[in-house]
């Protein structure tokens, strides 16, 4: 993070100001209504908006509370503490947190020094942009959505991304828009968290997830991701430490799917980009992807996509990179 963007986040807010030298906890009245513990997004969005930054107020513990939009948490600089259903989430320089509608959380008290950016984002921004995303039926940006809406109290995500340049650039790039006040940061704001979401669902990221069934499931997404062209339930199974039965059932229970249908849904998401993006042959294609038997590749595809690889091609020449 530039030096300049540090030395315009670093001085004390009023709220911090008041609070320097004491132990005070926040003021309810900037974040809720009345008695309630939910931080209402109308007292940190503008009327219309769906995405603003502001930053962490330091020097104040915020009690358990949930919100009533998605948070998007990022440290600047230092760290910062999270509490989640008695668990301690330390977030480093460089991490996000991802926390779903409705999650209850409180906050340790941060440092001077610990800089961090909140993004709030009302849940109607993701119906907006999962049109846009890459890899239209990835089982892991489905989970992820779902994630972040809070379906099912499903908590929060912690990414582990400080060495992720791109990652890194992004938000910059946020930071950046809301500290020199560009007229423009509204549709900055939505067009790089859209990259932004798209580089975290696309992308095989480390990452913590509440529960503990859904972290396997991203561990399962994860490896499909790395060995999709020869892994083996059995493997998968033996790297996520569960029985083949047990994860077999859970893949079921979790996405309705089973792993023979999560394994050929990403071999053919992979053949749809090359056919998109390259001009390699069809049989090389379908056997970069796990297929040895072409005639198999070309049944699996007509039935997912209503139409044969080279049809699909032909369709969509003007979206290859290489003409």
């Amino acid at each position: 993070m530039r030096k300049e963007i540090i030395e315009y986040l670093y001085p004390l807010n009023q709220e911090e100001t008041e609070a320097l030298g004491n132990s005070m906890n926040i003021d309810r009245s900037i974040y809720m209504n009345g008695s309630g513990d939910v931080v209402r997004a109308e007292k940190l969005l503008e009327k219309g908006r769906v995405v603003a930054l502001r930053p962490h107020t330091r020097l104040v513990s915020f009690p358990f509370h949930s919100h009533s939009y998605v948070e998007l948490v990022y440290v600047v600089e230092g760290k910062m503490v999270h509490i989640i259903n008695n668990k301690r989430i330390e977030l480093k320089k460089g991490e996000i947190l991802l926390l779903g509608e409705g999650v209850e959380h409180a906050i340790e008290k941060s440092g001077i020094n610990d800089i961090a950016m909140n993004v709030i984002i009302r849940p109607s921004f993701f119906s907006s942009i999962i049109s846009s995303f890459t890899s239209s039926d990835s089982e892991l940006k489905h989970f992820i959505l779902d994630t972040l809406k809070g379906k099912e109290n499903s908590g929060y995500l912690h990414f582990f991304v400080e060495n992720e340049i791109p990652i890194q650039n992004l938000m910059e790039n946020l930071v950046w828009a809301y500290v020199k006040k560009i007229p423009q940061e509204s549709e900055i704001y939505r067009s790089t968290l859209s990259l932004l979401f798209t580089h975290l669902i696309s992308s095989n990221l480390q990452a913590e997830i509440e529960d503990e069934d859904k972290a396997t499931l991203f561990k399962v997404f994860s490896y499909i991701y790395d060995n999709y062209k020869e892994g083996t339930l059995e493997e998968c199974a033996d790297s996520v430490g569960y029985s083949v039965t047990a994860l077999s059932r859970m893949i079921k229970r979790e996405t309705g799917k089973t792993w023979t249908d999560l394994l050929k849904e990403k071999r053919l998401s992979i053949a749809v980009w090359f056919l998109q993006n390259t001009k390699e042959n069809i049989d090389e294609i379908s056997r970069s992807v796990g297929y040895e038997n072409i005639s198999y590749f070309h049944r699996l595809f007509r039935t997912k996509y209503h139409m044969g690889p080279k049809e699909y091609r032909d369709a969509r020449k003007d979206t290859f990179l290489d003409k």
